[in-house]
């Protein structure tokens, strides 16, 4: 195993192991950030210091499914007209 490690270390570039921790540092924000969300919504302890009530899977769903419509739809209107930093507009 130390041995397919330190061949990693040689062969792979420095900026590729600067992605590679960024995007490991990145993933696990993203799994707190959610858990937290979690904990937030449905916890009764969580509730009951920030005064919440939890929703419903069918909203939770919903929201879902919006955010990930405008999400699709950014990155879309992206790839059609391209982004502004092609041309200079004065930004």
């Amino acid at each position: 195993m130390l041995i397919c490690m330190c061949f990693l270390i040689a062969v792979i570039p420095v900026s590729m192991w600067k992605l590679i921790v960024i995007y490991y540092v990145l993933m696990v924000a993203i799994r707190l950030l959610i858990l937290f969300r979690l904990a937030f919504t449905y916890l009764a302890a969580m509730q009951s210091v920030f005064g919440s009530t939890s929703i419903s899977l069918h909203l939770d769903l919903l929201i879902i499914l919006v955010a990930s419509s405008v999400l699709l739809l950014v990155e879309f209107e992206k790839s059609v007209f391209g982004t502004r930093s092609k041309i200079n507009s004065g930004f």
